[in-house]
């Protein structure tokens, strides 16, 4: 793996990692998938997934292709069901896309604060903030709610200890003051 020579075969082996993960070679599939320089780059190959649009934009030769191969789809399907086959379990039908997200919080919102607080995944987190610039405010707003909730569930907890340790000192005065002390 890191070349030198080899005693046996009397053969002078090349460093393999060095090849695979040269300044030049790393450089090269870092601009292969747009991140030096940083570009749209992946985004404009045509390996990366299509969407059909579905309010009716320009449709892109890679759309059209997608038109053809669904309807082929259907073909083939609506034939291996007429001849007794399970034709319908191997239809499907092309990737459509909206044109905008759902939003569903507003920004600068309770609502929206709560909702990236409660995110655990980068699509909940997209879906929090329907695809808009995520506020740094937010954020913090965010993570110090987390916080200050997990403060006032400790603080609520000592509470309940202590009210449950001044009813059983009550009860044991109680039954003190009944029972007279012990002897």
């Amino acid at each position: 793996m890191f070349g030198g020579y080899d005693y046996i075969p009397k053969a002078t082996l090349k460093n393999a990692f060095e090849r695979a993960f040269s300044e030049e070679r790393n450089l090269s599939r870092w601009k292969k998938c747009g991140a030096v320089p940083l570009t749209r780059l992946p985004l404009q190959s045509k390996d990366v997934q299509h969407h059909i649009a579905i309010n009716g934009s320009p449709e892109t030769q890679e759309a059209h292709r997608l038109q053809e191969i669904a309807a082929l789809n259907l073909s083939h399907c609506s034939i291996l069901t007429a001849s007794g086959f399970m034709g319908a379990a191997l239809s499907k039908g092309t990737p459509r896309s909206q044109k905008t997200p759902p939003v569903v919080t507003v920004p600068q919102s309770r609502e929206r604060i709560v909702a990236i607080k409660d995110a655990k995944a980068p699509g909940q987190m997209f879906h929090a903030t329907g695809g808009q610039h995520l506020n740094s405010n937010e954020f913090f707003q965010a993570r110090e709610h987390f916080k200050r909730l997990e403060e006032a569930k400790g603080i609520r907890d000592k509470k309940k200890n202590r009210l449950l340790l001044q009813e059983t000192e009550k009860k044991t005065r109680q039954l003190l003051s009944e029972k007279g002390p012990l002897t």
